[in-house]
């Protein structure tokens, strides 16, 4: 016996520890029975061996050697550095906080260690594998080193204080799955280069638990923790506390549970590739997917916001109808033209486009998009939305049904789009006020929007018998308005401003009347008013017998009433001329021009001293006022249109009208 001792001792243990003891250091021996034995050494370096049943070693003080049997059996080394073999069974070795350095070598069953760190003071914890061995380590407090051999699982317990474990590179030790729990503290794992099952629990406090590549599960606890999956499909219950839940590019399929508070899922697309992603309900879940590139799910319970990162390329982002749980969904497109799809949502959004010309639309909630650089096309839907639009020649469109939004353009030039209701007419207003250019429709359903810095809306008045009045733009931003009426009998009300209108009737007996700026008035099919007050105009008449007004609502002034190209100019239209402004006429009114107010000359010379008052030049097609009738000059007159193409006048193709 004192021979196979002297061996046990000398040379299997001196082999695992430069300071190993001797035969002669030896203190008690305990050889366990085929039960349950229980042994517990003491302040020497004491020997165990166990048999069968399943035993409890407490090796005490020293440097303890333990052989455990056949059993499923616990070895606690206790202070002082130990060997522990554990033999055939499903055995634990436990370390606790104030142990020693240990040799633990597990044997043919499953086999466990299991660490318990400090109470109050927080642990710093390294586990790897190196040359075939797990190698654990402390790298504060009491520094300690636990060599593993045939160990199949970890359990680290933080206990108290601010924890942390780093998994690395396990491959060749043959352990199968760590198992980390952080206790009270803001503790945090690090497994992002390990590629074994990984099971962590927070505990309370503010967590931040990141996996590995293989299939792992987390159970955030208590506080604001924050879980990242990694590679591998994960399991992630985040319980309390305001949590969030991180998918980076190249991460598995994941299923995530929010539990209580305010939790969010993150996804963090690919880099350079455009990501196409799709959110929506399914059942009492709600479904993340990518439906490109390499393709994953994300099955959420319980989540209040998703966080959606598009980072580089082409991404697009669809949001269907999500439950009543999600009460928010921020989108980030990133560099890259990028498609944001909420038509079908109720949940509220908020859209950074980034770099690129992107396509945002909302859903039916109050969204706010920020437009980023590019040219970007921004659908606020219904809801009363925001939209920054910033750098880039960018466009809002409000569609019929959509809410009262607000907008600010930003740097470069910027469209606001309005299209109106498809058969009823609608009746809208633009002006400014206090710097803001303020958009409104009175009937049908009310809304406004709110302009910031916008250079240029766009109104479509769609099917209907559409009126628009445009008053003062002074001060808001505005350089140009675009009106087009669609089918139906559309008045265009332009007198109030000297912001340039272009204007469209469509199909339908039409009323355009510009306003002091040079104004473009398109009557279309029909019998068209046109009328282009003050500055240098463009009417163009269309199917129909079409009228060419010209009032300003004062006498004659040449740089009032600018000079107006006449276009489209047929046989069946007709000029009216305002006996406000023409105040030499003494024609009838609401009948032509008598014979000698009206004559055709050949030259600008022959109209100046022509006995007419309105004088038409046949070659060049200019329409002149001769206020002062024969003598030189115009008197206060002047030319006041050209009609393109010079068509045939005579004193019929007018119309004189108080």
């Amino acid at each position: 016996m004192n021979s196979f001792l002297t061996l046990l001792v000398n040379e299997i243990v001196g082999s695992l520890f430069k300071d190993a003891p001797t035969i002669d250091d030896l203190g008690d021996i305990f050889i366990g029975g085929n039960g349950d034995d229980n042994l517990q050494g003491g302040d020497r370096d004491d020997i165990f061996l166990t048999s069968g049943g399943d035993d409890t070693v407490l090796g005490g003080d020293g440097t303890d050697v333990v052989f455990a049997g056949n059993g499923n059996d616990i070895v606690i080394g206790q202070t002082g550095d130990d060997v522990a073999f554990l033999g055939s069974g499903d055995d634990r070795f436990i370390w606790n906080n104030g142990d020693g350095s240990d040799f633990i070598k597990g044997g043919a069953g499953f086999d466990i260690t299991e660490v318990n760190g400090a109470d109050g003071a927080g642990d710093e914890f390294d586990l790897r594998a190196v040359d075939g061995q797990a190698i654990f380590n402390r790298l504060n407090l009491g520094l300690f080193t636990l060599t593993n051999e045939k160990i199949e699982q970890f359990e680290i317990n933080g206990q108290g204080g601010d924890d942390s474990l780093t998994v690395g590179d396990l491959s060749g030790s043959g352990v199968k799955k760590v198992v980390f729990s952080g206790g009270k503290g803001n503790d945090v794992l690090d497994a992002r280069e390990s590629s074994t099952t990984l099971k962590a629990f927070g505990g309370k406090g503010d967590d931040l638990l990141q996996g590995g590549s293989a299939e792992d599960t987390f159970l955030a606890g208590g506080g604001d923790d924050l879980v990242v999956g990694q590679r591998g499909d994960d399991t992630a219950y985040l319980q309390g506390g305001d949590d969030r839940f991180i998918w980076n590019n190249g991460d598995g399929s994941d299923f995530i549970n929010g539990g209580r508070g305010f939790d969010i899922t993150e996804v963090n697309g690919a880099d350079g590739a455009g990501d196409e992603f799709d959110l929506r309900q399914v059942g009492r879940q709600t479904i993340f997917n990518r439906l490109n590139l390499r393709l994953f799910t994300l099955t959420n319970n319980k989540i209040e916001q998703f966080e959606i990162n598009g980072q580089g390329g082409d991404d697009s982002l669809t949001v269907d109808d999500l439950s009543s749980k999600v009460q928010k969904v921020i989108f980030s497109g990133g560099d890259g033209n990028d498609v944001l799809d909420a038509r079908e949502s109720s949940t509220t959004l908020e859209a950074f486009g980034g770099e690129g010309d992107d396509l945002l639309q909302g859903g039916s909630a109050e969204d706010t998009f920020f437009a980023g650089g590019g040219d970007d096309i921004v659908v606020g839907q219904r809801g009363d939305d925001t939209a920054y639009l910033e750098d880039g020649d960018d466009r809002f469109i409000w569609n019929n049904g959509d809410g009262s939004d607000f907008i600010n353009g930003g740097a470069d030039f910027d469209v606001t789009q309005v299209n109106g209701a498809d058969v009823a007419g609608d009746e809208f207003d633009l002006r400014a006020v206090d710097g803001q250019a303020i958009f409104n429709r009175f009937n049908l359903g009310l809304f406004t929007l709110t302009n910031e810095e916008v250079e240029q809306f766009e109104i479509n008045g769609q099917g209907g018998d559409d009126s628009f009045t445009v008053g003062d733009l002074t001060g808001g931003g505005v350089q140009s308005v675009l009106f087009s009426g669609g089918d139906g009998n559309d008045f265009l009300n332009g007198s109030g401003t000297a912001t340039p209108i272009t204007a469209d009737g469509g199909a339908g007996d039409d009323i355009l009347i510009g306003g002091d700026g040079d104004d473009i008035l398109i009557g279309g099919d029909g019998a068209d008013l046109l009328i282009g007050a003050g500055g240098n105009d463009i009417l163009i008449g269309g199917g129909g017998s079409d009228l060419f007004g010209f009032d300003t609502g004062a006498a004659f002034n040449a740089a009032d009433i600018g000079t107006n190209m006449i276009q489209n100019f047929e046989s069946t239209d007709s000029i009216v001329l305002d006996a406000t402004i023409f105040t030499a006429l003494t024609s009838k009114i609401g009948g032509g021009l008598s014979a000698s107010e009206f004559a055709v000359v050949d030259s600008v010379e022959a109209a100046a001293v022509s006995d007419a008052l309105i004088v038409y030049g046949a070659n060049t097609g200019h329409l002149y006022y001769n206020s002062n009738g024969a003598d030189a000059e115009f008197g206060g007159g002047a030319q006041f249109a050209t009609i393109e193409g010079a068509p045939t006048l005579d004193a019929n193709s007018f119309v004189v009208q108080a």
